[in-house]
């Protein structure tokens, strides 16, 4: 497999069969989180996607694409958060993260003092924006849910630079995002965000996918083709392994 490719800072849109996907997910196991890094380091995330909303024109679109950007901003920092903790003193992680603590809590309700409450609350935060975001689409209300939730938003281009100093990262955190289910036009331009951003000096979007079609926008929130503002890779394993066999 073109493991060299996958792990490269660039963001890229992985095209994958049955047999590659594992190969895939493996790295996650094989490139850990650990301080004084030299490698980048590989989160897998496996999530199910916000449902699709329906045509109803009552519905707000930029209240559907503001539900979105928070819900992925967040699953992406806990995603990272999860593999820190999972492989790194934590003790040693509430030493060097007092600098991101404060800037988290400047985004929400509550002082964060250590990474297990900083998770504890990333994980409140994004349950409750799917849950009101699915009561938005379901009934178009979404009540004031808002001053419930304890990290408001995350400005990862400004966050994970900090984290990656603190814990002496030398390269990138190399997210390899795997969608179930069906995939709105929302969730892909939320994501696109990313890929047409260049935050790959410290985070590489990698899609996941099984075909082009599932992939239901190539435009970002402000309408451009991601192609137009940043260059991106697309590795189509499924092509590597019929080479293989004809050669």
């Amino acid at each position: 497999m073109m493991i060299r490719a996958v792990l490269e800072s660039r963001h890229k849109f992985i095209y994958y069969d049955n047999e590659s996907i594992d190969s895939l997910r493996e790295l996650s196991n094989e490139y850990v989180a650990k301080l004084n890094s030299t490698e980048p380091i590989v989160i897998h995330i496996l999530d199910e996607t916000l449902p699709v909303p329906s045509d109803n024109p009552l519905l707000n679109k930029d209240i559907i694409n503001s539900f979105h950007n928070r819900y992925y901003e967040l699953l992406i920092f806990l995603s990272i958060i999860d593999e820190i903790i999972n492989h790194i003193n934590n003790e040693e992680l509430n030493k060097y993260l007092l600098r991101l603590f404060k800037m988290v809590s400047y985004c929400g309700n509550a002082e964060i003092k250590d990474v297990k409450t900083l998770r504890t609350m990333l994980i409140d935060s994004k349950n409750i924006y799917k849950e009101t975001y699915i009561e938005y689409i379901t009934t178009g209300n979404y009540g004031d849910f808002y001053n419930k939730v304890p990290i408001k938003f995350v400005m990862l281009d400004n966050i994970l630079p900090v984290l990656k100093e603190k814990i002496n990262l030398e390269e990138h955190f190399n997210i390899l995002l795997e969608l179930k289910g069906d995939i709105s036009k929302y969730t892909s331009r939320a994501i696109n965000d990313y890929i047409a951003s260049r935050c790959n000096g410290y985070l590489s979007m990698n899609v996941l996918l099984e075909s082009e079609t599932d992939w239901k926008s190539w435009h970002s929130n402000n309408g451009q083709l991601i192609e137009w503002c940043h260059d991106y890779t697309n590795i189509d394993l499924r092509t590597v392994k019929k080479r293989t066999r004809q050669n």
